[in-house]
């Protein structure tokens, strides 16, 4: 009884222990700001990991209908594991909050980077624009249309490569090329043809935007950009693209096949896809499989961020001030060890860590399973090869008076009653099939026992 007792505890501690929670991190600085909540650079106290963390406030997100595009960039980000896009390490709530814990990229975004490089050379375009056309091309193999590609959501990691971010607006629409969607949605500049026209679309609309933000790493500017967002929409579907003159003829056909405003025309919507856009000629000498293991510098590469350990309290008070005190308020609410019960979030809690070793569990089973099946085909295969090799000489001298015998039997029975049994059963049927091998691993041992049944009661009748 006591080892029991001593079991549970110790069972009990580490589920406590895996538990994540506020109270698990250290606030560092603000990231950024946005309607429906706030981003911060938070440090896990036991790992010093830095991480950028998501703060959406439940009423607001409930007041302005947003509950299902949390919930999906939820699902879309455990979904996804990419080189070139974010990661998702933690999700948890509490009665008011939610919290969204990614990877942090320590160059900002690619926005940023366009505004603080006086220009980007077309050689570094190219790779930029590789990395997200592979994180793209991953995105819409698994059924998702992204819907909301601009600088903004390209983020720059340690290493100098991208990563997408902010799978708000996305949405699974199926392997199916014909699967539409009519949701008007996306930051204006960046929006196709057809959701301007709120005509029903599908994943072609990325490929607009991969136009977009290709020809601005390279202008500084949207092709269609306009204060006025009316006059920017009439751009957008009829105004010619006014291409630079030191931009090459390469650059120019590949934007412009992107920016075909008839969808199914665009480049990359056809059976191969991405490959069309891989093979274009702006690509030319692109190996893709070094755009993958990140093998091309870009040159924007930075240093991991230092955190003092010894801050001013006077920096700690002011940032508990601009997160308008919720972040203290959040660490009382979270040391509540009763579980959350919102129907509104429900499933809502993630953690990487476990995350992996549910997935290793699952690959383990299935190597067993296709373990198992193998051995019981090698068993199987075996033992007709022992019985086909002890059989082969009767089967040859029994099948010619066997063959007599139901051929005397079907021209009696025929006449007393032709519905007691299919004669085309008797005419396909080989009696050389116990001596196959390829065909009895074919055959279900079920079917071949109904077969052999058949054939005595045809021939005892």
């Amino acid at each position: 009884m006591g080892n029991t007792t001593i079991t549970n505890e110790t069972q009990q501690n580490t589920r406590k222990k895996q538990k994540i929670g506020i109270e698990n991190f250290e606030l560092i600085e603000t990231l950024s700001k946005s309607v429906n909540g706030e981003v911060f650079l938070v440090q896990k106290k036991e790992t010093k990991e830095l991480y950028a963390m998501k703060v959406l406030l439940k009423e607001k997100l409930q007041e302005e209908q947003q509950i299902k595009n949390v919930k999906n960039e939820r699902k879309v980000l455990v979904e996804l594991d990419h080189p070139f896009i974010i990661s998702l390490k933690y999700s948890f709530q509490t009665s008011t909050h939610l919290f969204l814990l990614t990877e942090y990229a320590t160059g900002g975004d690619l926005y940023g980077l366009l505004n603080r490089e006086s220009e980007i050379h077309e050689s570094l375009a190219r790779i930029l624009i590789s990395e997200v056309i592979l994180a793209l091309e991953y995105i819409h193999s698994k059924g998702i249309a992204y819907r909301d590609l601009k600088p903004e959501n390209i983020l720059i990691d340690q290493s100098g490569h991208i990563k997408i971010c902010d799978f708000g607006l996305a949405r699974f629409l199926g392997k199916r090329r014909s699967n539409k969607t009519k949701t008007f949605c996306g930051s204006p500049e960046y929006l196709s043809p057809e959701i301007i026209k709120h005509q029903p679309y599908g994943r072609e609309t990325d490929l607009w935007s991969l136009g977009i933000v290709l020809y601005e790493i390279l202008h500084r500017l949207p092709p269609f950009y306009s204060t006025n967002r009316q006059v920017m929409y009439k751009k957008i579907l009829n105004a010619p693209i006014k291409f630079s003159n030191r931009i090459s003829e390469d650059a120019k056909s590949l934007i412009s096949c992107l920016l075909i405003r008839e969808p199914m025309l665009r480049l990359g919507t056809g059976k191969k896809g991405f490959e069309n856009i891989k093979k274009h000629s702006f690509f030319y000498g692109v190996d893709w499989n070094k755009v993958y293991e990140k093998e091309y510098e870009t040159g924007f590469s930075t240093e991991p961020k230092e955190i003092s350990i010894n801050r001013d309290e006077n920096i700690q008070f002011d940032l508990e001030s601009v997160l308008s005190t919720q972040f203290s308020f959040l660490k009382i609410h979270s040391n509540n060890s009763k579980k959350i019960r919102d129907p509104f979030f429900k499933h809502f809690d993630y953690n990487y860590e476990k995350h992996q070793k549910q997935e290793k569990k699952k690959k383990k089973r299935k190597e067993k399973r296709k373990q198992r099946k193998n051995d019981e085909i090698f068993t199987f295969n075996f033992e007709m090869n022992e019985n086909g090799n002890t059989s082969q000489n009767t089967n040859k001298n029994t099948s010619q008076n066997t063959s007599q015998n139901i051929s005397q039997n079907i021209s009696q029975n025929v006449s007393e009653s032709e519905n007691d049994f299919p004669l085309d059963f008797l005419v396909e049927y080989d009696f050389t099939i116990a001596i196959n091998k390829e065909k009895i691993l074919q055959q279900n041992i079920y079917q071949q026992k109904i077969y052999q049944n058949s054939i005595e009661n045809l021939i005892t009748n």
